[in-house]
């Protein structure tokens, strides 16, 4: 696959080289190196907002680059949370969850940080329960205004 990648940087394929950077994501993910699938993982996320920025939409398009684009989130997301940071899972749950609104939404409100994101809690002053469901996963977050984020609860779910 890394040969294939080299080809499609040259061919400059961006949607093909997310894709992948996103393969390849996963399949190190199943190796347990779980730094390197972090490293393909976030190309191909970047890439795909590469794309979603500057290319024309059709609405088929949007949808499959929309997928590709949640699902890398959402890899990275599991990934992050058992290297133990947390904290950059949270900012990952917050990205995947607004891939959809992102060409809607003016630059302002976009949240790229974990600050941008303690920062709208802080303006809420109220507490806030954050949760994200990957696979079967439910991941959670207690954030608290002026003392960010209180807890961490990883939740296997049960499916019948």
């Amino acid at each position: 696959m890394k040969q294939g990648l080299k080809l499609i940087e040259k061919l400059e394929a961006l949607e093909e080289e997310a894709k992948i950077n996103h393969f390849l994501g996963m399949s190190l993910w199943r190796q347990d190196d779980l730094e390197s699938a972090e490293v393909y993982l976030n190309q191909s996320i970047q890439l795909l907002e590469r794309i979603r920025e500057s290319a024309p939409w059709t609405t088929e398009m949007s949808l499959v680059l929309f997928d590709r684009e949640i699902a890398s989130y959402q890899a990275l997301e599991r990934i992050l949370v058992l290297a133990g940071r947390t904290d950059e899972a949270l900012l990952c749950a917050e990205k995947a969850r607004s891939v959809p609104h992102s060409n809607l939404k003016k630059s302002c409100d976009v949240i790229r940080t974990l600050d941008d994101l303690l920062e709208r809690v802080n303006q809420l002053r109220s507490a806030l329960l954050y949760f994200s469901i990957v696979g079967t996963f439910l991941f959670s977050w207690l954030l608290i205004p002026g003392r960010g984020i209180s807890m961490h609860i990883k939740y296997m779910l049960k499916m019948y």
